[in-house]
C-alpha cells in the first residue's frame, strides 16, 4: 500500500522559522539586544511595553533578516546604528501605551 512520503505542514508553522539559525539572548535595561556586533531596539507590542530581562530568541533567516521572538510572539524591533547610540533614548510613554491597549481590548470585545 503506497500512501505520501510527506506530512502537511501545521497551522501556525512558518518554514522561514525552522530552517534558520537560533539564538538566544537576554534584554537589556534599554530594552535592545545585540546580535553579531549590531544593536536591535525591542518595540513596545500590544501586550506589553517593556522586556527589560526576558529572555528572547533571534533567529536569522535565510534571507538574511534578523526576527526577534519572545515566547510565541514575534516581536516588532529597529535597529539602533552608530549614530542613533550616541543619542539620548526614546522614552516610552506609559500613558499613550495604556489606551492604546485599552483600546485594543474594548475593540476585540
Amino acid at each position: 500500500m503506497a500512501g505520501k512520503a510527506y506530512i502537511p505542514l501545521p497551522d501556525g508553522k512558518d518554514l522561514d522559522s525552522i530552517f534558520c539559525l537560533k539564538y538566544a539572548r537576554v534584554v537589556r535595561a534599554d530594552n535592545t539586544i545585540s546580535y553579531k556586533g549590531r544593536v536591535f531596539q525591542i518595540l513596545p507590542g500590544p501586550t506589553r511595553i517593556d522586556y527589560t530581562r526576558a529572555k528572547v530568541g533571534v533567529q536569522e533567516w535565510l534571507d538574511g533578516s534578523i526576527h526577534v521572538r519572545y515566547k510565541d510572539q514575534e516581536l516588532s524591533i529597529r535597529e539602533i546604528t552608530r549614530d542613533d547610540r550616541k543619542r539620548t533614548p526614546v522614552r516610552l510613554d506609559f500613558d499613550d501605551f495604556l489606551k492604546k491597549t485599552l483600546a485594543a481590548e474594548v475593540a476585540s470585545v
